[in-house]
């Protein structure tokens, strides 16, 4: 086991990335943080002083911020000039996938948690001050800042696959995906359910047929959307991830390492 999962080795990947990528990170932190600042003024000298400012700032983060960073999750993988580099770390494909997998869920999440806290106490110490009224701070207990997480989830690990998966354009690739996805899975829900209803007074039922079908079929259907969502909330982020260790495993036999 000690050959495929160290802790030690997994702390040093993490550790490399940290000091690798904290320059960016810092500079997108400060940018986000002086365009909520002006947003912020903006907002309280109008007379706003929204208390739930921060939960757009928050969604933005959590579905636009995190995608993008999981997009990029593999980026030495598909560089020629510094692929064989990363390859031949003195780690597993297992763990080289586990410490990028945690950096764009636990860690991204925590930290974006952190940044909103700080970032709004110092932003609404400045309209306090200027202004002597101040929009609501950014609370990390609240209810909505905690009920998207389970969708954040399977967001960024379907990006984290397209990172692993597609050579270039690993964002707009995988975006394209999840927007064709919606459209084929809307087809074959209509062609199931024409075939369900087709024998029922025709195709365009009304209300109460439909209801009194749901009613006859209740267990049936309550089953179903049990295991629906276990594969949505479980099974569909595994299967990212596995094909995801997968990729980085053929690269690696690909590369004779």
């Amino acid at each position: 086991m000690s050959e495929i999962l160290k802790l030690r080795r997994l702390w040093l990947l993490l550790r490399g990335d940290f000091v690798a990528d904290w320059r960016v990170d810092v500079i997108v932190c400060g940018a986000l943080t002086a365009v909520m600042l002006i947003v912020s003024m903006i907002t309280v000298l109008q007379g706003g002083e929204r208390e739930d400012f921060y939960l757009p700032w928050y969604f933005g983060g959590l579905f636009i911020w995190g995608p993008i960073a999981a997009s990029y999750s593999f980026k030495e993988l598909h560089d020629k000039a510094r692929n064989e580099a990363y390859l031949m770390l003195p780690a597993s494909a297992l763990e080289k996938v586990l410490a990028r997998l945690l950096q764009v869920t636990i860690i991204f999440f925590a930290f974006l948690l952190i940044f909103m806290t700080l970032a709004s106490a110092l932003i609404e110490s400045t309209n306090w001050l200027v202004f002597g009224r101040r929009n609501g701070l950014f609370d990390a207990s609240h209810e909505a800042v905690w009920a998207p997480v389970g969708h954040f989830l399977i967001v960024v690990s379907l990006y984290f696959l397209g990172a692993a998966w597609f050579r270039k354009l690993h964002f707009l690739k995988t975006a394209l995906m999840l927007t064709a996805l919606p459209i084929v899975l809307a087809c074959f829900a209509a062609a199931v359910a024409w075939m369900v209803f087709q024998g029922t007074s025709g195709f365009h039922l009304g209300e109460r047929e439909v209801y009194n079908f749901y009613v006859a079929h209740r267990g049936l259907f309550d089953a179903l959307l049990g295991a629906l969502k276990v594969l949505y909330f479980v099974g569909l982020p595994l299967f990212c991830w596995c094909v995801a260790w997968l990729r980085v495993k053929e690269a690696e036999v690909s590369h004779g390492v």
